[in-house]
């Protein structure tokens, strides 16, 4: 489903596309466990700049989990400066029980000045 249904039956249908994932997702035995997403906004070091570049971001999930969870990484959103190419990566860092650090990398002449990360949080499920 695209950003801008048309209709309550387009959004009926994106729904149940994502039960069925999900449900599939269910199967394989893990279970998610906490989900986020935020946004940096014309932050220096992403804009100005050559060469590598990042930012972190700190992430304290709901709840401490039993265990130490797998994080899933995805951008969102991304504005960048057409006259440069755009090169991002996003991953998960010092991963714990009770947080974990989002850490976006740039480099070259890539100006990025406004980046919007999402990120789930997966535990295998110990049934």
């Amino acid at each position: 489903m695209n950003d801008n249904p048309k209709s309550v039956l387009d959004v009926i249908g994106w729904c149940k596309d994502l039960e069925n994932r999900l449900s599939k997702f269910e199967k394989t035995g893990f279970m998610i466990t906490d989900v986020g997403e935020f946004e940096r906004d014309e932050e220096e070091e992403f804009i100005d700049g050559e060469g590598d570049r990042s930012i972190t971001e700190h992430i304290t999930f709901e709840e401490k989990l039993d265990t130490i969870p797998t994080i899933f990484t995805s951008l969102s959103g991304i504005n960048s400066i057409a006259k440069h190419n755009t090169g991002i990566e996003v991953t998960a860092e010092n991963v714990t029980k009770i947080g974990c650090d989002i850490v976006m990398n740039t480099w070259g002449l890539s100006r990025i000045p406004y980046v919007k990360v999402s990120w789930i949080s997966l535990t295998k499920n110990l049934k």
